[in-house]
């Protein structure tokens, strides 16, 4: 049973489970908050650090995104439109066709 106001040493399954409702906590992790071990970005992780990933990824960002921002950006690099997917393959050379008339 969780008691506001004391200290109190929890599992990281109870943990994980209601981090997002752990308001005005001081939640010490001892994980890299990477709940799904994969490597992207999800709410577990800081705010700088989803910056950092989407800097490696070079997807730009600017100041004063919030995290949701920055986590949709990084939903959008993972999950390209149609739309995105055709610009980019529309934006190289066009190898291998012939323009015969």
């Amino acid at each position: 049973m969780l008691i506001r106001g004391q200290p109190q040493e929890v599992s990281q399954e109870l943990l994980n489970t209601y981090r997002t409702q752990l308001l005005n906590c001081r939640v010490w992790d001892e994980d890299e908050s990477d709940v799904d071990n994969d490597d992207i970005p999800n709410d577990g992780w800081t705010r700088n650090k989803i910056i950092d990933w989407l800097k490696d990824n070079e997807i730009r960002t600017r100041a004063g995104l919030t995290k949701v921002q920055l986590l949709s950006r990084v939903s959008e690099y993972l999950n390209p439109t149609t739309e995105d997917i055709t610009e980019e393959n529309n934006s190289g050379d066009d190898l291998g066709e012939d323009t015969q008339e």
